[in-house]
């Protein structure tokens, strides 16, 4: 057990998963939901976030503003230590040009009335006496809370009344997220990469992973891969809250073995599933163990099929059946579905745009679509 966590006893997480939507005009984001529960699995993972399962709050789909509004003054008023606010979802923007957070009920052409409109969010974290304030936010036009929180473009702005916050944002426009048909177990693509980087860690890094120290990994990642810039503001010294230990930092921490496939080197689905045959192979588990080993749930067959795929193997849950039943470390079997949500994000959602029909563009008022790849 790492002791050089910090300590979130008096501190809360707060993630909001916003997928499901009453008005058709609003896409379904099945990975929206995805991306809070993974993110809550990071945190709570000792070797990870180290955070107290307790003290991290997960919300999928609430239905309104004024109950998400209710819930969040109840549970930031009297708080004393760190507070971490994370909302996937959609994003759009009203007609003052503010970011409104879409929830279950949201009325596209009553987004102040039905919405989660960043001014109200800033103002509950204004009011929190929470010490340090981080703000991820995973949707389209999360840019536009970069200015609103950091109240430089208003003359009432008091430099004491926004200290302690920190914003890290996915995209000033459109986010990007792989398409439906692929989101029943995918992340948006912003949040996998943070997590892949998390997971995987961070060599000749520090011990914790602030969000100073993460940013400029990220940024990178995110661009190598064609997804869009990230933003971020610190104020203070809120860049340094710790999201996680590093894991290519541990005291005592061995070495992967020589010969291991390192997934995060894996560019094609056809290397993944080369790789997942040689991993079995190292490990010295033939075929017939492999299927005992999974209590018969991999047949002999099935794991031939797998290891013969064309293209990624799917769903995730066979791919980790098979990766424990080789006998892969728990901490493997996170850089295999890292790699594994990276590329379910790729190639065919390019394909499927190809096919999709051209509409005619919303109002500024209304965009709020993810970009689909």
């Amino acid at each position: 057990m790492r002791t050089d966590a910090a300590d979130r006893s008096t501190s809360l997480a707060v993630l909001i998963g916003s997928a499901s939507y009453e008005d058709p005009s609003y896409l379904q984001v099945v990975a929206a939901a995805n991306s809070a529960r993974h993110m809550a699995r990071m945190l709570t993972n000792p070797a990870l976030g180290n955070w107290p399962i307790e003290r991290v709050v997960t919300i999928i789909d609430p239905q309104s503003a004024r109950d998400v509004a209710k819930r969040l003054r109840s549970l930031v008023s009297q708080l004393e230590g760190e507070l971490l606010l994370y909302f996937a979802g959609h994003g759009v923007l009203n007609e003052d040009l503010d970011l409104c957070l879409v929830l279950k009920d949201t009325d596209p052409d009553n987004l102040d009335y039905t919405g989660l409109t960043w001014p109200q969010v800033r103002k509950l974290l204004l009011a929190s006496p929470a010490r340090v304030k981080a703000v991820i936010l995973d949707c389209c036009y999360s840019g536009q809370a970069i200015t609103a929180l950091s109240g430089t473009d208003s003359p009432l702005a008091d430099g004491t009344a926004v200290r302690g916050v920190y914003t890290l944002t996915a995209a000033d426009g459109t986010a990007d997220v792989v398409p439906a048909a692929q989101q029943s177990e995918s992340c948006t693509s912003f949040t996998a990469q943070l997590l892949e980087l998390v997971h995987a860690g961070i060599p000749s890094e520090r011990e914790q992973l602030t969000f100073q120290t993460l940013y400029p990994h990220l940024k990178r990642r995110l661009a190598e891969r064609g997804l869009p810039e990230p933003n971020q503001r610190g104020i203070d010294t809120a860049d340094a809250f710790v999201l996680a230990l590093n894991v290519q930092a541990q005291a005592g921490a061995s070495p992967r073995p020589d010969g291991w496939p390192d997934p995060a080197q894996i560019d094609t689905a056809k290397d993944y599933v080369q790789a997942l045959r040689h991993l079995r192979m190292i490990l010295g588990a033939s075929q017939a163990e492999v299927s005992e080993r999974s209590n018969g749930e991999l047949s002999i067959g099935r794991i031939s099929r797998l290891l013969r795929a064309p293209s990624l193997p799917r769903p995730w849950a066979t791919v980790s059946l098979y990766l424990k039943a080789c006998g892969a470390p728990a901490d493997e079997e996170a850089r295999w579905h890292n790699a594994w949500q990276r590329l379910a994000a790729q190639t065919p959602a390019r394909v499927a745009r190809v096919a999709e029909p051209q509409l005619e563009p919303e109002p500024a008022t209304r965009r709020s679509w993810w970009r689909r790849r």
